[in-house]
């Protein structure tokens, strides 16, 4: 069986030849630190296929990374990136049901049955800063008072339309939001609807969606991480612990809890 050959990259080969010129060293003295021939040490500096192990000595002997001369650290990493495309697609392909199941219905207090998410959920607008935390003086109350248009006001006749911004333009411009809101205020509606459009590929369709509900997370004491991943193997059928490590260590998670 042929053994397996390297040859330098353009860029590798200039960097080679540069190192051998300004380590002052003859091809012959190079050889003899690398175990083998001057002839192959010279296919070497002119970019020519030589035996795996024959070039990494050579590199050693020029204190030159072979990966980087061998020019193969983009490809590993483009490879390394189409590894997690395709990571990423199975598993959201093995989590859509159980996504679909928890989060494309809602239970109403007064209706027997569950409704789909589709049928009851609006549009949510946020507050940029908590509202409760705004000090105005009295200049400032009176001139945000609208008193011609009672229907947009709030109890204290603030406008409740004023300065609110889209929910999802909102969670598409920050890496961590935190939503804050009264109980029923629709908090965890909007966090379903994000993982239900995420699950469709109409909201960052490059990412896994991952919900969790605080209630059920807080019945045990176990890390974040542990949960998920005892719940994808529990709900998705993902056994494999490094598969959320992988998903996580590449930015590609959409927890929401």
């Amino acid at each position: 069986m042929a053994k397996p050959t390297l040859c330098a990259s353009e860029i590798g080969k200039k960097k080679a030849n540069n190192a051998f010129k300004f380590s002052g060293k003859t091809q012959e003295f190079i050889a003899g630190k690398s175990i083998t021939t001057r002839q192959r040490v010279a296919n070497f500096l002119d970019g020519a296929n030589v035996e795996k192990q024959i070039f990494i000595s050579i590199c050693e002997a020029l204190e030159l990374d072979w990966r980087d001369i061998a020019g193969i650290e983009d490809e590993i990493e483009d490879n390394t990136q189409k590894d997690i495309e395709a990571l990423v697609q199975l598993v959201r392909k093995q989590c859509a049901s159980d996504i679909i199941k928890r989060c494309g219905t809602m239970q109403i207090l007064t209706m027997p049955q569950e409704i789909g998410l589709g049928e009851i959920y609006t549009d949510v607008k946020l507050f940029e800063r908590v509202q409760g935390k705004r000090f105005l003086t009295e200049k400032e109350y009176f001139a945000d008072l609208d008193a011609t248009d009672w229907e947009q006001t709030g109890f204290a006749g603030l406008e409740l339309c004023k300065d609110r911004l889209d929910g999802l333009e909102v969670v598409s411009q920050f890496l961590r939001l935190m939503v804050l809101g009264r109980p029923g205020a629709g908090k965890t509606t909007f966090l379903k609807h994000l993982a239900f459009l995420c699950n469709a590929g109409k909201f960052e369709p490059e990412h896994v969606p991952i919900f969790v509900t605080l209630q059920d997370y807080a019945r045990n004491e176990e890390s974040l991480e542990s949960f998920i991943r005892r719940k994808w193997n529990e709900e998705c059928g993902i056994s494999n612990s490094l598969v959320l490590k992988d998903i996580l260590g590449s930015g590609r998670a959409l927890i929401l809890l």
